[in-house]
């Protein structure tokens, strides 16, 4: 073999080398892309189920939070009817008895 060709079968040689390393790392990176487009979907996963947890939660919450407060709005409201009942049932009362002393003691007009 000549000097040109074995310069011409190392370059050969390096280009096949160069080529198998090339080779290996484009599939390295293929497989490692993949990974990560797998990682990423499964932390999508679990980042929508736990929105969709979050979610019906706050529903439960807003639901109860609208719950309580129709509660306090109709307590107040019986509530304050029970307040204007012993109102209107302390006045009638009250005339009542004015009445009673009336009676019992007449105003005498002299």
């Amino acid at each position: 073999m000549n000097n040109a060709q074995a310069q011409q079968f190392a370059a050969l040689q390096k280009a096949t080398t160069t080529f198998g390393n090339d080779t290996k790392t484009a599939d390295h990176m293929r497989r490692r892309e993949a990974d990560l487009m797998n990682r990423e979907q499964e932390q999508r996963r679990r980042l929508e189920e736990e929105l969709r947890i979050a979610h019906g939660a706050l529903g439960e919450e807003t639901r109860t939070e609208k719950n309580l407060e129709i509660e306090r709005k109709r307590y107040g409201q019986a509530t304050e009817a029970d307040r204007r009942a012993i109102v209107e049932i302390t006045s009638e009362l009250k005339g009542a008895e004015a009445e009673e002393k009336e009676q019992k003691n007449p105003v005498r007009q002299g």
